[in-house]
């Protein structure tokens, strides 16, 4: 059974229930009021035949019919009975030349005291039926017996006068007319109002659950996968409107979580193939200098030192792509990493003694006044570091300057790497920091789309933030700002000579040293 049905059956019980106990009590309260006329008009009758019965005696002279009948109506049967039960005194209801069947009298007569008169116009009493009289049948007479007959029924009521009883009674004919009339009436009434509600009530149900019913259709479809559709009402302040409202919002945020998972599978896709060939390349070279070492191909000793150089920067480039992947596996989960004090411009010095090595014809220059203490894991920072600085070198043309500047300032630590390449334009400026994106071609040293994201997940692990500022042709500014130690110490490893000053320059090294790789020379963006 639907909704709709159920409250349509509810309500329709319901207000059956209400009219019928409205019947019943309206039928009941009749049925006292019709009695307590009729009890009151026999006692009046009582009263009446009494006081003829006490003249009688007085006079010495019997009780005739006719002297009843003087006093009370003709629609009252009276029987006066002597104290054996024989009648003195017999005169049925009726004319004269139709008289009406006598009433059944109950064995034992229910007999009470005459008490004093009856005011019938008494409102108190007028609801009252005696408690005495009594509803019987009819009889009719077979020889000398009488037996019941299926005749009309009267309200017989029994009283003692003195030496004698008396009987009275009245024909119910109108009484039970009335009643009955007024009772199919009612049922009448109430079996049209009834039907009459059914109409209205499954009218306006209906119309109240169809906002309901509009919104299952709705629901269905979404269901379906159309995640566009919204339901109505929406507006309103009536309980189905804020439904509506709830839902809208609920299937805005489910469509917009679906399209984020679409976008963010399509870039792990992609990021998956691009990683698949960046691994494919270094392993190929990989297993082709391990077979030529193993044969033994290779003439002389320089031409196995390349083999093995080339074996060392091959594992290297493998090494950059897995440690992005594992960085990204670990965003969000796992237990939060263990803070101890560094000094954030000995790290960067060392990173950008790194970046001079691997590219000795870039000008690179370090600003850092002084010592900047800082709170974080020496590891993950320098992987942040080397992710901004590697960014710079591997997304501008070489020979591009480079400038990095560590401080403190406002009680924080200010990390920034501006560059003077070609720079982003705004959609690439508000995606540079989002998961697997690079906003143009790969460059020579390839790039997972990973590097850029994973700095402003680590700054945002220590306390921080990352930001860039950008026009196209002007060059590029990336900066992570970090909170300051309030506590600081040695730690982090000091500072190196030179770290309080400006630095310009190239790296010094040995021709013939193996360079080191940054661990994130590949992050994305561009």
């Amino acid at each position: 059974m639907t909704l709709r049905q159920r409250l349509v059956v509810t309500i329709v019980a319901v207000v059956a229930v209400g009219l019928v106990a409205v019947d019943l009590i309206a039928l009941t309260s009749l049925h006292s009021f019709l009695y307590g006329r009729v009890d009151s008009q026999l006692t009046t009758a009582a009263h009446e035949v009494a006081a003829v019965a006490r003249r009688a005696e007085v006079t010495g002279q019997p009780v005739t019919a006719a002297q009843v009948r003087e006093r009370v109506s003709p629609d009252v049967y009276v029987l006066l009975l002597d104290p054996t039960g024989s009648p003195v005194l017999s005169a049925p209801s009726g004319s004269r030349l139709q008289a009406d069947p006598s009433p059944h009298l109950p064995d034992p007569l229910p007999v009470r005291p005459l008490t004093g008169g009856y005011d019938v116009d008494q409102p108190s009493q007028a609801y009252r039926p005696a408690a005495s009289a009594v509803t019987v049948g009819s009889t009719i007479r077979a020889g000398r017996r009488h037996r019941p007959s299926p005749g009309p029924q009267y309200r017989l009521l029994a009283v003692s006068i003195p030496g004698r009883t008396l009987v009275v009674a009245t024909r119910l004919d109108s009484v039970s007319a009335t009643l009955a009339s007024l009772r199919a009436v009612l049922v009448g009434l109430t079996v049209a109002l009834l039907a009459l509600l059914v109409v209205v009530i499954a009218v306006v149900v209906r119309r109240g659950l169809r906002p309901l019913e509009d919104m299952s259709r709705e629901a269905d479809a979404i269901a379906a996968g159309d995640l566009t559709r919204r339901v109505q009402p929406s507006d309103g302040t009536t309980e189905i409107s804020r439904l509506g409202r709830a839902l809208n919002g609920m299937l805005t945020q489910i469509e917009t979580a679906f399209a984020q998972r679409a976008g963010s599978e399509e870039r792990l896709r992609s990021f998956l193939a691009d990683a698949s060939h960046e691994l494919r390349t270094p392993l190929t070279s990989i297993q082709g200098y391990a077979e030529l070492l193993r044969k033994d191909a290779l003439p002389d000793e320089e031409a196995r030192g390349r083999a093995l150089t080339r074996i060392e920067q091959e594992a290297a480039r493998m090494g950059v792509l897995v440690g992005d992947l594992a960085v990204l596996a670990r965003e969000g989960e796992g237990p939060a990493p263990e803070l101890v004090p560094v000094d954030l411009a000995a790290l960067v010095a060392a990173v950008v003694d790194d970046a001079r090595m691997i590219d000795r014809s870039r000008p690179l220059e370090l600003e850092a006044p002084g010592p900047v203490p800082v709170l974080g894991d020496p590891a993950r920072l320098e992987q942040l570091v080397h992710n901004l600085v590697g960014n710079a070198l591997a997304h501008t043309p070489s020979g591009t300057p480079v400038e990095v500047r560590v401080a403190a300032e406002d009680g924080r630590a200010v990390l920034q790497v501006r560059d003077h390449g070609p720079g982003l334009d705004p959609d690439q400026a508000d995606r540079v920091f989002d998961r697997f994106y690079r906003g143009g071609p790969v460059n020579r040293s390839g790039g997972s789309g990973l590097g850029l994201f994973i700095v402003a997940s680590l700054a945002r692990t220590f306390g921080g933030g990352a930001s860039v500022v950008t026009e196209p042709g002007e060059g590029a500014a990336f900066t992570v700002v970090l909170p300051l130690d309030p506590a600081p110490t040695s730690g982090g490893g000091g500072t190196p000579d030179g770290a309080t000053a400006v630095q310009a320059g190239e790296a010094g090294a040995d021709s013939d040293a193996s360079p080191p790789v940054l661990p994130s020379a590949g992050a994305g963006r561009r």
